[in-house]
């Protein structure tokens, strides 16, 4: 045993504390019943296979949305209190301004 400095404890003191300490203790429990049914249970499933995609009829290809337009927002800017939209146009090769109501390419542009 040490403290500060080592201090000379009789050994039949420590053996005699041990053995009340263990004749003190409270009597073991007994062992768990385990039901191991439980470990056989699946717990992931793996995802179905992808599903094939179906043709698609001419009808539903003429309904299907527009192509989106080509433009980068380069900026925003205003004029007279308005705002404007600066946009690049790649499949022109031009810069456009517009403001809100304006229409661009068969679109009118709702919101700056």
């Amino acid at each position: 045993m040490w403290a500060w400095a080592p201090v000379e404890v009789p050994i039949d003191d420590v053996r005699a504390i041990s053995d009340a300490a263990e004749r003190d203790l409270p009597p073991a429990p007994p062992p768990l019943a385990i039901d191991t049914r439980s470990f056989e249970a699946s717990i992931w499933n793996p995802p179905p296979p992808p599903a094939k995609p179906q043709r698609q009829s001419n009808q539903r290809r003429s309904r299907s949305k527009p192509k989106p337009m080509p433009l980068q927002l380069v900026g925003i800017t205003h004029r007279d209190g308005e705002l404007f939209a600066v946009l690049y146009d790649s499949d022109q090769d031009r810069i456009a301004t517009l403001a809100e109501g304006t229409s661009y390419g068969g679109r009118e542009i709702a919101l700056v």
